[in-house]
């Protein structure tokens, strides 16, 4: 076995890579899996290049919110529901962190809304659990986009269309969404 010193410790080769591995270098990888996303269907690489950087820095926003975005993407490819919704749930696990670790970022936010919406429109008629969950991230996402309407203002456009397409909001003459659901208990 290949062994290496690395801060006064001898340690395995590949454990002393990992160790050494700089910011910047993390950041590289986090980028990587960012492409491979963007490439269209690699999401099983982007999600192991996701997975190294956490192995690292378990709290890496950025890698979070890149696994999430992973494994929402993945999720809309799943054939069977309950594999969907076992990926929607690890997405939104992924988008949790993300937004634990950068709060400032409305972009987890935005995956955990839209991973609530999945669900409540795989789930169909018993949605209402998924639904109520939303409305914190939606709000969220609106005050972000009233700081940075370049940024954030899209995402706030995009969670309004959704919520009005399962009849959670309807838009008034006045050009006024009105909420027409109730929260439960």
């Amino acid at each position: 076995m290949n062994r290496v010193m690395h801060n006064g410790q001898v340690l395995p080769l590949e454990r002393a890579a990992n160790t050494m591995l700089q910011a910047g270098d993390r950041l590289e990888i986090v980028e990587d899996g960012t492409r491979l996303l963007a490439a269209g269907h690699q999401m099983r690489p982007a999600i192991e290049a996701y997975q190294r950087v956490l192995a690292l820095d378990s709290t890496n926003a950025q890698a979070h919110l890149g696994l999430g975005r992973a494994y929402r993407l993945e999720a809309s490819h799943a054939g069977v529901p309950s594999e969907r919704m076992a990926l929607l749930d690890q997405a939104i696990t992924h988008f949790e962190a993300a937004r634990v670790a950068n709060p400032a970022d409305a972009q987890a936010q935005f995956g955990i809304a839209q991973s609530f919406l999945d669900a409540a429109s795989l789930i169909g008629g018993n949605r209402d659990a998924y639904v109520q969950h939303v409305f914190p991230y939606v709000d969220a996402v609106r005050a972000a986009s009233a700081q940075r309407p370049d940024l954030y203002a899209p995402m706030g456009y995009e969670l309004d269309r959704r919520l009005q397409s399962l009849g959670v909001l309807t838009l008034l003459p006045s050009g006024v969404f009105t909420v027409t659901f109730e929260l439960s208990g």
